[in-house]
């Protein structure tokens, strides 16, 4: 959300001047245009000030933040018994090579619960939930090593 992607960072103190009467929409439009060729060149201030922003929201949407966070709703969803486990045990066979029970997917994916180790129950398998993923034919699961 928002608020992750701007905690602690500060806006500029500049405020976007706003164009007035029957040329603000084809001046907006040109202003939109150029704000984007802006924003590709690296020395431009515009740039600059949106780095950190950028930087920090590819990093909510790195590939192992996004497998553990979707392990996690996946498992804690109402619909795991009726058909999310059921789904991913589906695909077991396949994705590690033995068929496992809906509740054997969750521990696969979560090797701490496994383990009976509760400072870790929380601990996702990550390779283990892009393995399932990529088995299922989602493409981006499928990107390479994490």
């Amino acid at each position: 959300d928002w608020r992750q992607v701007t905690a602690g960072l500060s806006p500029s103190a500049r405020h976007p001047r706003r164009p007035a009467g029957e040329l603000a929409r084809a001046s907006m439009i040109m202003s939109f245009r150029q704000t984007l060729n802006a924003a590709k060149h690296p020395m431009s201030p515009l740039h600059k000030a949106l780095a950190p922003y950028a930087k920090r929201f590819a990093g909510f949407m790195a590939m192992e933040v996004v497998l553990r966070r979707f392990a996690l709703v996946a498992s804690c969803s109402d619909r795991w018994d009726a058909e999310v486990g059921p789904a991913l045990a589906e695909l077991a066979p396949e994705a590690f090579g033995e068929q496992l029970a809906p509740d054997d997917v969750r521990l696969r994916l979560f090797p701490g619960i496994a383990a009976g180790n509760a400072d870790e129950a929380d601990m996702v398998d990550a390779q283990a939930v892009q393995i399932l993923l990529s088995t299922a034919g989602v493409d981006w699961a499928d990107l390479g090593p994490l």
